[in-house]
């Protein structure tokens, strides 16, 4: 039994007229009596009867339509969930970032993402800069957001998406707050908090910035993740230095930041394996790129 012949059955029991039936098949009539037959043969009954102005269903064919209606539709529906997945219009995404991507990347890329693509699982997982990098390598990961400069070399192919600048945190009524700008400079003496050392791209650029500025800083307190340092901050137990972000707190000032009379470039970009054939990881990238122009082009 073939699915062409369970087509051509259901045109047939449609029609009950060999000739109409085989013209909407674009068909000669001969061949299709033929199949009609073998099918007939095969499933050991008569599916119409043959009169002079054409056919009628059977009670064998009045039982055997409702399947053949459902296994042609099934059949459809498969080729067209292959054909989805094969264009990249379904399946799931997994996009591991960091948690200082969350304020308006996140948002922006997702929402983005799942309007262009509503069929599509997009599974979100914060981790940190190395295991989204392990994650995307290992393939447990299709995409990572990751902070940039990177602490270390990778294979995988890079996109940046926001460029901005360290600033330094404080507290709402720390004394530093109403500063227009500061200079790295002048907070040698300041007890800092700062990313645990687990953050490897943040904390070599920490501590090369205040090298750079002619101190070693005295870091008294870390955290694991952005919130965690700038709720410290909050606090007034230490300033820090974190990207500069939109949404902060309202118990904490962002103030710009210098060193040696110059801004501490940051930013966040877009990891996936080199080569990646994945059509689903080629829109999230496109969406991805097209979303840094924009932001790009507002600055």
């Amino acid at each position: 039994m073939e699915l062409r012949q369970l087509r051509q059955f259901l045109v047939l029991a449609r029609t009950l007229n060999f000739h109409r039936a085989a013209n909407e098949l674009n068909i000669a009539q001969p061949p299709l009596s033929v199949s009609i037959s073998k099918l007939e043969d095969e499933l050991k009954a008569k599916l119409f009867e043959r009169h002079h102005r054409g056919v009628r269903l059977t009670a064998a064919g009045e039982a055997a339509l409702p399947l053949a209606e459902q296994a042609v539709t099934s059949a459809d529906e498969i080729r067209e969930v292959v054909s989805a997945v094969t264009d990249g219009k379904r399946g799931q995404v997994r996009v591991g970032f960091v948690g200082s991507a969350c304020y308006s990347l996140i948002p922006q890329l997702a929402s983005s993402f799942r309007s262009t693509l509503p069929a599509v699982d997009l599974v979100l997982e914060e981790a940190r800069v190395a295991n989204c990098l392990r994650g995307v390598e290992a393939n447990s990961l299709d995409l990572g957001i990751v902070r940039t400069p990177l602490a270390e070399v990778t294979p995988l192919d890079s996109m940046p998406l926001e460029r901005t600048e360290l600033v330094v945190a404080v507290a709402a009524d720390h004394r530093l707050a109403d500063e227009q700008v500061i200079r790295l400079e002048s907070l040698a003496d300041e007890t800092f908090i700062y990313f645990d050392r687990k953050a490897a791209g943040m904390w070599s650029l920490f501590l090369l910035s205040c090298q750079n500025a002619g101190f070693l800083p005295k870091i008294a307190h870390t955290g694991a993740q952005l919130q965690t340092v700038l709720s410290l901050a909050s606090m007034g137990i230490g300033v820090a230095l974190v990207p500069k972000i939109e949404g902060v707190r309202p118990d904490v000032r962002l103030v710009p930041l210098t060193c040696n009379n110059e801004r501490i470039p940051v930013g966040l970009s877009l990891v996936r394996r080199h080569r990646d054939t994945s059509p689903l990881v080629a829109h999230f990238w496109k969406l991805a790129q097209l979303l840094a122009v924009d932001q790009k082009a507002a600055r």
